[in-house]
């Protein structure tokens, strides 16, 4: 698929190192997809991504499977409004 990388993200309001949760990006020519332990999708097994940002017929979005009982991705976010190009002038 293509290189995946592994941390540690920690709680922000965590007063211990304890409180953190393992996490997972991997960086592909078509996507990156995000994960962390513990969570996953309805049709995978173990932990999955459930967090995908895709370049899509010239929009880049994310799509996010926030419910493990859902087939289809719970949320598409098109980002077309956070390019520079979109920022409006005072």
């Amino acid at each position: 698929m293509g290189k995946r990388y592994t941390t540690e993200l920690h709680d922000h309001c965590g007063t211990t190192p304890e409180q953190s949760i393992k996490a997972t990006a991997i960086l592909g020519r078509l996507c990156i997809l995000v994960g962390a332990e513990g969570f996953g999708t309805m049709n995978t097994e173990g932990d999955e991504p459930m967090v995908m940002v895709e370049y899509w017929e010239g929009e880049l979005r994310v799509l996010v499977w926030s419910d493990i009982n859902q087939e289809d991705p719970t949320h598409i976010i098109s980002l077309e409004g956070a390019k520079h190009e979109a920022r409006k002038e005072e």
